[in-house]
């Protein structure tokens, strides 16, 4: 059973933020920063819950930018087609209207961005009161090694955004292509440029989509580990130690320091690395795992976050049912 969240996303999280005393407010926000952990796992709780309500509003802010964006867009295209006067007329109101959309997602970037930035602060220090939970193998109920196989995959509601993302994206830029084709008899050269980096995104996407709808991210068994889409499997007796990494988000410096993303890195130390880089094929999939084993110190790399059918806590948990090995936070 997976281990139940500490914090609250509804408005009892924004009511017991608001209760904390102005100073406290001022050190959680300035506190991923310094890169100070925190200690107390109520106050953690708070933050999380919080920031996961502010980032929730955020998002839905965001997209009701981008498709009010698209909606004044198309309009202006529909008008302009129909009537010339018309568009020259309407060009300038629509314009400024655009404008301001932009203006309105360039601003709710910002605080985005903070809250996103609160959240996963407070989560790093509950998720490391959850792990710190999980029972070992040998405390777990059952035999150990005899869990039941789990599979972890990539969220399909995760590949529906992006695909939802890209071909909104796509219609933008081929609408306009085909209003400019209508309204001036030819294309520029810019347009066919971006018509074929349009179209070649697009198929990127789609392929992406196929090979992480299909295989698993990883797989687990009585047996042992596997992982389909690189090749590596192994056995529990070759796994040391079980180390849990928070992902780092890339940008300027000062918010490289930041936990910006969600994403957690759960590294299985094995024996012999190099034997399982060797067996990996096609070659390709052997570069990923070296870089993977320079990074990470080993190839066996599980991926968590919200994306994915199961968290840290999830994974970790799973894992401690098959195997002794100690975990420890890096």
């Amino acid at each position: 059973m997976p281990i139940q969240p500490m914090y609250s996303t509804d408005r009892d999280a924004a009511t017991a933020w608001r209760a904390l005393p102005a100073q406290t407010r001022w050190w959680c926000r300035e506190g991923p920063f310094r890169r100070e952990p925190l200690r107390d796992v109520q106050l953690a709780s708070i933050v999380a819950g919080y920031g996961e309500t502010m980032t929730r509003r955020m998002r839905w802010l965001f997209w009701l930018s981008a498709a009010g964006l698209l909606a004044l867009d198309r309009t202006q295209m529909v008008v302009s087609a129909l009537s010339a006067r018309a568009a020259h007329a309407s060009e300038l109101p629509v314009g400024l209207a655009i404008l301001c959309c932009l203006v309105v997602a360039l601003l709710q970037a910002v605080p985005h961005l903070r809250y996103r930035r609160l959240r996963n602060w407070g989560l790093l220090a509950v998720e490391k009161v959850q792990i710190a939970a999980v029972p070992a193998a040998a405390d777990a109920p059952g035999a150990p090694g005899q869990a039941p196989a789990t599979e972890i995959r990539v969220r399909r509601r995760f590949l529906a955004h992006v695909a939802a993302g890209c071909g909104a994206a796509a219609l933008v830029v081929f609408g306009d292509a085909g209003h400019e084709l209508v309204t001036a008899g030819s294309l520029p050269a810019v347009w066919l440029i971006g018509l074929v980096l349009s179209t070649v995104l697009v198929v990127l996407v789609l392929w992406e989509i196929r090979s992480r709808t299909s295989p698993a991210v990883i797989r687990l068994t009585s047996d042992g580990w596997a992982l389909p889409g690189s090749g590596l499997c192994g056995t529990w007796a070759e796994v040391r130690e079980i180390e849990v990494r928070a992902g780092r988000a890339l940008g300027w410096p000062r918010f490289a320091l930041a936990p910006h993303t969600d994403v957690r890195f759960v590294v299985l130390r094995v024996a012999d690395p190099q034997r399982h880089i060797n067996a990996v094929r096609p070659a390709h999939r052997r570069w990923d795992a070296r870089a993977d084993c320079r990074l990470y110190g080993s190839p066996v790399v599980i991926p968590a976050s919200r994306r994915y059918t199961a968290s840290v806590v999830d994974v970790v948990q799973t894992l401690r049912r098959f195997t002794p090995a100690p975990v420890s936070w890096l």
